[in-house]
């Protein structure tokens, strides 16, 4: 019994072992059922974690080729600043350049404004001169003009009181109905027919041709004060008998009977010989035309013509010669009725 208690309590203690035991090995199962989810766990984890790395692994390879075009484009950009760099530092450069042309352009602008304007005061000085000379000749000359003018009015109205008085020296000496008394301007012209002076086709005087002159003298005595006398003989066109015995021209008769008038004047009349000059225009000064012996009676003609008084003084001599050409455009302005 002994024996058989001690086996007892040794398949008790077995059993409890055994129990022990199982109850370890449900714990182990348990633990390693835990263990083994926690390995699926681990594992699904790990799936994730390898498709994460997988993912990861990707977006790195993505990064590094993303690098590697970032690093080409870099580089690409790198040069292409360098070359653009070096294009702007050309640039720049040119820039500088240009500044300083400008800037020596704008010096030498600066130097020929300061040139032009010391220039344009010193001609605007020499202007300013000129015109105050000019200002002073203008009014010199305006006074001039004026003091012309005023002797040019005193001239006429002289003239007009010289033809007044030969006028009234013709009537006192009874030959102004004979006459034609004109003034044109300054001039004073007395026309004396052929008849008062001439036979036809004579260049000598009649008597009473003599007689009317010493009168005619006698009138133009005052008026002839500083003036110069001009006797033009005028004909017609008509063929002259000879003259003197010799073959004339209208011409030749016109300038012998100017002479002989001139002669008369001065020699019967007293007028001074130095201040009376002939000239013959032959048939070259009509009046009127040749067509009707009126119009020819008309043309013979000796005409005195009291000449303006010269300027510079009212004694100087008139010299002999041709007369010059008479101011036969100018109408005279009658003197007599």
């Amino acid at each position: 019994m002994l024996a058989a208690g001690c086996h007892g309590a040794q398949i008790r203690a077995q059993q409890k072992s055994i129990e022990s035991l199982q109850k370890q090995v449900q714990d182990q199962a348990t633990q390693a059922k835990t263990t083994a989810g926690k390995v699926t766990a681990l594992e699904n984890e790990k799936g994730e974690l390898e498709g994460q790395v997988a993912a990861a692994q990707g977006q790195v390879a993505a990064a590094q080729q993303r690098i590697q075009s970032l690093e080409k484009s870099n580089g690409d950009l790198s040069s292409s600043l360098e070359s653009r760099r070096g294009q702007l530092m050309k640039k720049v450069g040119e820039l500088i350049a240009e500044k300083d042309e400008i800037s020596r352009k704008l010096t030498d602008a600066l130097k020929e404004k300061i040139g032009l304007k010391s220039t344009f005061r010193s001609r605007l000085a020499s202007a300013n001169q000129a015109n105050a000379a000019l200002t002073a000749e203008r009014d010199a000359l305006k006074a001039e003009k004026e003091q012309a003018r005023l002797q040019a009015a005193s001239k006429i109205e002289k003239a007009k009181a010289d033809g007044a008085g030969v006028a009234e020296a013709l009537r006192s000496e009874g030959i102004a109905e004979q006459v034609i008394l004109v003034r044109s301007g300054e001039a004073l012209k007395l026309t004396l027919p052929e008849g008062l002076l001439f036979k036809p086709n004579e260049a000598k005087l009649t008597p009473e041709g003599a007689l009317v002159l010493e009168k005619v003298g006698k009138a133009l005595q005052a008026a002839l004060a500083g003036r110069g006398l001009r006797v033009e003989g005028h004909h017609d066109n008509a063929p002259v008998k000879a003259l003197f015995g010799v073959k004339s021209t209208p011409w030749d008769i016109s300038s012998a009977r100017a002479v002989a008038v001139a002669r008369a004047l001065v020699e019967k009349s007293g007028l001074e010989a130095q201040r009376v000059y002939a000239a013959g225009y032959g048939e070259f000064r009509p009046v009127v035309p040749n067509e009707t012996p009126e119009g020819r009676a008309a043309n013979r003609r000796v005409v005195l013509v009291l000449e303006p008084q010269p300027e510079n003084s009212a004694s100087e001599p008139v010299p002999a010669g041709n007369a010059a050409p008479a101011d036969a455009g100018q109408k005279p302005e009658p003197n007599l009725p």
